[in-house]
């Protein structure tokens, strides 16, 4: 059974008096005498359509209710797919007598049926107890209940079914008229509606409710954690000092090995306090006037240990450094920090990193160049996603936050960024523009 897009097929219905015409092309018109009728029915669907925003049960009940009572049918069911094992089980009725309401139907049990829903836009049977569509209803279903006429309508939600309005006449055969078709068609058309409204209703509180929790986790993290963290970290460092200043000492090492490892959680808090920040649109910014030369001096002089611990020379080619930039000093400074300390990571040993800044319309343009291995074309437009880390050379690659956190950071500042590489040349580079100050 397939569930897909597809053109409507024709379809034989039956016009008053018991012939045959095919629906879509050549579909004869309504006579005068139901004109009258046809309004009535009209009118009705477009009554129906204005209740598809409201309570799904409330409007599925009054929509099963009127569909009955407008084409004088006893019996109207919903039922919706189920696909595990494939079925459709009966969700709703218009209050008739003799409810089969959580009745099941499978698929392997009555497979031209499902067929058929899967490939019409309505079954018509009017003789149902032997139409080959329906007749395998007919022993288990259709007997038992007094069913001799069926028009069923597959609703289908998004391109895919999702369940059947089945309209079930008990007594003598029905032939089902064009009209009556027609509205049960609409009425098909009006029960996907509310579906699709249902369904976005419930994408939207599910997703409410994440963010909910989301930042409740994160209360936690970034309040409750942090204290703990602290008491952590002071008491390795007051270790420290008491203890034996040597390597061999047992108790330093230790104190110094809390000690870190209490900074890189810290760290990780703040990651994941400013990624929430980002995704909710409600990162601080603080910003200011600040000149470019002062900026790049500082996150050069704080990041210079550790290029010299890999004999990395850095230089600097600031024809913008005294021009004044509008952000915010210190996430700017985070986003130097995190650029300068992957290339600090990446570059080659005994290798150079070069800081430029230059005036580009009404920005500046500051860019962190090194002679690493590069990055490739496919990874360019993915290594400012969440959690994705470019392990070029070290293991050791982060938390994989940090350059979305810095693309975060530049953006709320009114700013651009992107990373450049270019296909067998070492090194790339990473590039982010500030506003001008006033």
């Amino acid at each position: 059974m397939h569930h897909h897009h597809r053109s409507a097929p024709k379809t034989s219905v039956a016009r008053p008096g018991g012939r045959a015409a095919a629906a879509g092309h050549g579909r004869p018109a309504l006579v005068p005498a139901d004109h009258a009728l046809s309004m009535r029915r009209q009118k009705v669907l477009l009554e129906l359509a204005a209740m598809v925003k409201s309570d799904f049960s409330e409007a599925l009940s009054r929509i099963l209710e009127a569909d009955a009572e407008t084409l004088d049918v006893r019996r109207v069911n919903m039922w919706t797919l189920e696909r595990d094992p494939l079925a459709i089980r009966c969700d709703a009725d218009n209050g008739h007598d003799g409810s089969v309401r959580g009745v099941l139907l499978r698929a392997s049990d009555f497979p031209r049926y499902f067929s058929a829903l899967d490939a019409s836009p309505v079954i018509v049977a009017n003789d149902a107890q032997s139409d080959p569509r329906t007749v395998e209803l007919a022993h288990r279903y259709m007997r038992p209940n007094g069913i001799t006429s069926m028009l069923d309508v597959p609703i289908w939600v998004n391109g895919t079914l999702a369940g059947v309005i089945c309209h079930e006449h008990v007594g003598p055969a029905r032939v089902w008229s064009v009209g009556e078709c027609d509205f049960a068609i609409g009425i098909g058309h009006i029960v996907s509606m509310a579906l699709e409204t249902r369904s976005r209703h419930e994408a939207e509180l599910r997703a409410h409710a994440s963010e909910r929790l989301q930042q409740d986790i994160l209360a936690i993290v970034s309040h409750d954690l942090k204290g703990p963290l602290g008491v952590i970290q002071m008491s390795a460092k007051q270790l420290e000092r008491a203890s034996g200043s040597t390597a061999a000492d047992g108790v330093h090492r230790c104190a110094v090995l809390i000690e870190r490892a209490a900074g890189r959680m810290d760290g990780l808090i703040r990651d994941l306090v400013d990624m929430a920040s980002i995704q909710s649109g409600h990162l601080r910014i603080e910003p200011g006037a600040h000149v470019v030369e002062g900026l790049v001096g500082d996150a050069i002089q704080l990041i210079a240990p550790r290029a010299g611990a890999r004999s990395l020379r850095i230089e600097s080619n600031l024809t913008a450094g005294g021009a004044r930039v509008w952000c915010d000093e210190r996430r700017t400074q985070q986003v130097l920090s995190n650029v300068l300390g992957n290339a600090v990571r990446f570059a080659a040993e005994n290798g150079w990193i070069l800081v430029r800044a230059e005036l580009d319309g009404s920005y500046v343009r500051l860019s962190v160049a090194d002679d690493g291995p590069g990055i490739e074309d496919q990874n360019l437009v993915r290594i400012f996603d969440r959690y994705w880390s470019l392990q070029r050379a070290h293991a050791d690659a982060g938390t994989g936050l940090g350059l979305y956190i810095s693309k975060g950071i530049i953006e709320a500042q009114g700013g651009r960024m992107w990373a450049e590489s270019v296909a067998f040349r070492p090194g790339s580079t990473f590039v982010f523009t500030l506003p001008l100050a006033a």
